[in-house]
């Protein structure tokens, strides 16, 4: 049986949540998960506790909205530019880092929490995943991706980012 990335981070994921939760404090965490970040919008990597997939990056429009009927159309430009450029960018560094091909970008909102203003989750499903669809949503086995690869994550993103915005 081969093992690729992907697989090795489900076999470790509980040793990798010990060694997160113990090595970085959320004002670090914030910092060095940002791919992209100016007056018009926050692009940076999922790397809360419980990503839905490794690789799940979330966009943000610069607003202080809490419902999506509230962004305006500077907003939805914004979100318009970024969500494709970001999803094909994902396919690609993904599909290299993980060694696993990225098949499809799901987008969707959450927005539970008063303290962040809307943002879209772009998360990516990756072949052979067994959950598909909504149901990636509420699995109950949650990737912790390591330090390491969460920062050739977000290098990789923002160098492709970067040269396009």
């Amino acid at each position: 049986m081969r093992l690729d990335g992907l697989d090795v981070l489900i076999m470790m994921r509980r040793e990798i949540g010990l060694v997160i939760e113990n090595t970085c404090t959320r004002s670090d965490e914030d910092e060095s998960r940002i791919i992209i970040k100016n007056e018009k919008v926050h692009v940076n990597l999922f790397f809360g506790l419980s990503p839905y997939a490794p690789g799940h990056i979330v966009i943000e429009p610069r607003n202080n909205v809490h419902d999506i009927t509230e962004l305006n159309a500077d907003h939805w430009n914004t979100l318009s530019k970024w969500i494709p450029i970001v999803s094909k960018a994902m396919k690609v560094i993904l599909t290299e880092i993980f060694d696993r091909k990225v098949e499809k970008i799901y987008i969707c909102s959450f927005n539970k929490s008063e303290e962040y203003p809307v943002h879209i989750h772009l998360i990516p499903r990756y072949e052979l995943f067994s959950k598909k669809g909504p149901e990636l949503l509420v699995s109950d086995e949650k990737i912790l991706i390591p330090l390491i690869i969460r920062d050739k994550i977000v290098n990789k993103m923002k160098k492709v980012l970067t040269s396009l915005n």
